[in-house]
């Protein structure tokens, strides 16, 4: 409409987009952290270094100098503040020396001369040239240029180049004149002299003083120059292709003939907020409410996160994404129940704040408890007033009347019990906004926020669910503890464990019956090894040892125990989960110097070096079974760690990780194969188990993967030919019939090697004449303990043919004993009142 119209979602609107001239990539860095730059003099930088020092800052960083002829002591209390170090081409090498020779953050060098002290090469050289040739461009810093001939300067220019010996795993990026003149070495790298290097290393090709003119530099001389900087923070390519995003719209939907694909052409305010999610980074797919349920199981397949719109038509959506396994994020009110988040629907009321309850979550962590404005003008805020799925944590809640507040801003973990029954198959987030006529435009900053962070919670931002574990800790003195003893107590407490203590000095009768009720064992530092004695060496539960005199009974080596002073380790198994979650070396676990115990004598054949300190191996695991030094299978899971002499306020950030991970370990976590642990990873589950029923036999194999069990009937006969549940000849060959009331029919499929699954058949319901009538589909991923509904069949209805379906199913639930089952109401239908089904598949994929 024109512009003088009364709805502005109607105005029109100018759209520009614009792409990077020469096919050159186009990146406006935005960049966060301290440069420290080594330079001549910090306090009257020369033309060059401020050119460099005007950059860096426009681009977002702090910038902080030190002089190149400072002393040692004013360099490390500059690193310390720091988080990557530039040396300038300005400074004198001589000067420097080795003071940055060792440092744990990384050094971006433009001095040639510093090669051999950052142990990337023994010499360096020099040519003149205004293009370098990218040779390797699966690293971040250059994965975003094309192989071959790149200019970064708009003229013939001097470019450093590397010479003589080379470190051993140096990476080459680009060369110039085939010498390599961008060039990296990783933290932990082999580098000249066969040492491994502290922090990562990068020499720019970016010429010398005095043969540097800097506004030469070009676009693309600059975006690597940033992109050298962003890895040295810690950047990897681990930012993958954009995420998929599905939005679901309630706009037209138009099929197009002959090809019969479908276009979707969004509301206006639906595009308003698209522009926002793809100014977020993702790459957004339309749907419409409207398109069936095989679409949009198909459409979920190749999406990571899912958005539906308050603008959509809630009875043309219904339940098609309720056992999506993949988070959504819903804003549209009439949808509570479908998704399970409440009983009914919300109430509006027009509001321009909501109340903070919760900020200890992802979505709500920017944000202080009590009131937040989320919107520049009054829209319509909603909440719920009924009751609330088991699974519902509220984060947020709406001012309602007099002085009621209710629950708005919400989320279901997976796993989550939804309202009525059945588990959230993938996170979910009720947004405190909503109805047709809410303007997104009208978010402030703190609703964009949440708005942005509620799709990267959904998509799988912020931690997951916390395992619960009872945890048996094991002191010198359970009566009176110690300050350690203490800390470690609350430590654990504080990640929602169970605390159990008990005195190392304790009878084996006690210790047995504590041990019982425990998941896991931690046995602090203050134990004393002898009052142990053997009372823990054969448990069969998972076991973290501090103890520096039962390193020998818990069978990690044959000594007692040596001991090193250190403030961190270097991991040497990056994958094991204790250590996965840190992505350089070393990594800092005291905030001082301690005396530290480590394994000594013979080693377990089958001890894991997880972290080492100079060379000495510190942190190491026994899974179940591995084989102990004294050639004895281990009992149950075992870590050793060095922190025998640490108090929880001398332990870092990452030092807590450690210990976290170390009791999630032991207790199980990544049990099932994964890189924690020495069990061989489950063979791939890729093919189909399929039934088509040929014949009246209910263990039939017609896929490619042979079933786990059998059809098994429940609460009648199990004969395939009679019965209420039975197969028979309906349309051409055989097909399964379910009929009657309370009945059930069920098969396992291995789908632990599975990294997706999806189920289909075909079904055509026959005589179900009262609404009551229906057979449900199920899915269980724990042989049949738990139960979720995947779709019911209901009446009343007769259908003259089949109609062919498919489900997802929950990719991080698949296991060994996952099971299907279909099932009639208790009461009401009788033998004429069935539904047959036909070519039963799982479809699983690694």
């Amino acid at each position: 409409a024109s512009s003088d119209h009364l709805d502005a979602t109607l105005w029109p609107r100018l759209t520009v987009r614009y792409a990077c001239e020469c096919g050159n990539p186009c990146m406006v860095p935005q960049g966060s952290g301290t440069v420290l730059m080594v330079v001549v003099n910090p306090t009257t930088l020369v033309p060059r270094d401020a050119w460099k020092k005007a950059l860096f800052e426009s681009w977002g960083y702090t910038v902080t100098a030190v002089g190149e002829s400072a002393n040692q002591a004013t360099y490390d209390a500059a690193l310390a503040a720091a988080d990557v170090v530039f040396i300038s081409e300005t400074v004198n090498a001589n000067q420097v020396g080795t003071k940055l020779q060792g440092v744990n953050i990384a050094v971006v060098s433009q001095d040639g001369i510093y090669n051999d002290d950052l142990g990337i090469a023994s010499g360096s050289a020099f040519t003149v040239a205004s293009a370098i040739n990218v040779t390797d461009t699966s690293h971040y810093i250059s994965a975003l240029f094309p192989l071959g001939p790149l200019q970064i300067y708009d003229g013939p220019m001097e470019q450093l180049t590397v010479s003589g010996s080379t470190a051993p795993e140096l990476q080459t990026l680009a060369e110039t004149a085939g010498a390599g003149s961008l060039a990296v070495l990783d933290s932990g790298a082999i580098g000249t002299g066969g040492t491994a290097v502290a922090g990562r290393r990068v020499m720019l090709p970016l010429g010398r003083d005095l043969n540097m003119d800097w506004s030469y530099l070009n676009a693309n001389g600059r975006l690597l120059l940033y992109r050298a900087l962003q890895w040295g923070m810690g950047a990897d390519l681990a930012a993958l292709p954009p995420k998929q995003l599905l939005f679901v719209s309630g706009g037209s939907l138009m099929v197009q003939f002959p090809s019969g694909d479908t276009v979707v052409t969004p509301l206006a305010q639906e595009q308003l907020r698209i522009d926002l999610i793809e100014s977020w980074g993702y790459t957004v797919t339309l749907i419409h409410a409207s398109q069936s349920q095989a679409d949009f199981d198909t459409a979920v397949v190749d999406s990571d996160v899912i958005y539906v719109s308050s603008t959509v038509n809630d009875a043309a959506l219904g339940i098609k994404l309720k056992n999506a396994p993949i988070g959504v994020v819903n804003e549209h009110g009439q949808l509570v129940d479908e998704f399970g988040f409440g009983l009914s629907n919300v109430n509006y009321k027009t509001r321009n704040e909501i109340d903070v309850i919760d900020n200890t979550h992802y979505i709500t962590e920017p944000f202080a408890t009590g009131l937040v404005t989320i919107v520049s003008a009054d829209q319509t805020l909603q909440f719920m007033t009924s009751n609330k799925g088991p699974g519902f944590v509220a984060l947020a809640q709406v001012f309602n009347t007099g002085s009621l507040w209710d629950d708005s801003l919400g989320v279901i973990e997976t796993g989550g019990e939804l309202f009525g029954g059945g588990t959230a198959a993938g996170r979910r987030v009720l947004l405190p906004w909503g109805d047709a006529t809410f303007d997104v435009t009208a978010l402030n900053a703190d609703g964009l926020t949440l708005m942005q962070r509620a799709i990267e919670w959904a998509e799988g931002a912020g931690s997951g669910p916390t395992p619960s574990y009872n945890v048996l800790l094991v002191v010198g003195n359970a009566t009176t503890l110690s300050s350690k003893d203490t800390g470690y107590k609350a430590l654990i407490e504080s990640w929602d464990h169970t605390v159990t203590l008990i005195d190392d000095g304790d009878s084996q009768a006690n210790f047995d019956t504590a041990m019982a009720a425990a998941d896991v064992i931690y046995i602090s530092g203050s134990s004393s090894g002898p009052s142990l004695l053997d009372k823990l060496t054969n448990t069969t539960k998972g076991l973290v040892n501090e103890v520096n005199g039962k390193i020998d009974n818990f069978g990690f080596s044959s000594v007692t125990s040596s001991t090193v002073m250190t403030d961190s380790f270097t991991k040497t198994n990056a994958a094991h989960y204790i250590t996965e979650p840190f992505s350089g070396n070393p990594v800092t676990v005291f905030t001082s110097s301690l005396t530290n115990p480590v394994p000594g004598g013979t080693l377990a054949p089958d001890l894991q070096n997880v972290a080492e300190v100079s060379g000495t191996l510190a942190l190491g695991t026994l899974d179940t079974g591995a084989i102990r030094y004294d050639s004895n299978p281990s009992p149950g899971r075992r870590a050793h760690l060095p922190f025998t002499s640490a108090e929880t306020t001398g332990m870092t950030a990452d030092g807590k990780t450690v210990l976290q991970r170390s009791l999630e370990w032991a207790a199980g976590e990544d049990s099932a194969g994964g890189s924690g642990g020495s069990d061989p990873p489950p063979a791939d589950c890729d093919g189909t188990y399929r039934d088509e029923f040929g014949l009246q036999q209910y263990s039939q194999n017609d896929g490619t993967l042979t079933w786990a069990t059998n059809w098994e009937e429940t609460g009648e006969t199990t004969d395939p030919t009679g019965g209420d549940i039975f197969i028979a000849n309906d349309t051409s060959n055989y097909q399964l019939v379910v009929r009657d009331d309370g009945q059930t029919v069920m098969r396992e499929a291995d789908l632990s090697g599975a990294g997706s699954a999806t189920l289909s058949f075909d079904y055509r319901r026959e005589n179900l004449i009262n609404s009551g009538d229906y057979v449900a589909v199920e899915v269980s991923y724990n042989g049949g303990t738990d139960w979720a509904e995947l779709d019911r069949f209901t009446g009343t209805a007769t259908d003259t043919a089949y109609t062919s379906t498919s489900y997802v199913l929950d990719t991080l639930s698949l296991s060994a004993n996952t099971r299907i089952r279909f099932l009639t109401p208790n009461g009401g239908m009788g033998n004429s009142n069935m539904v047959w089904f036909d070519n039963i598949q799982i479809q699983c994929s690694p």
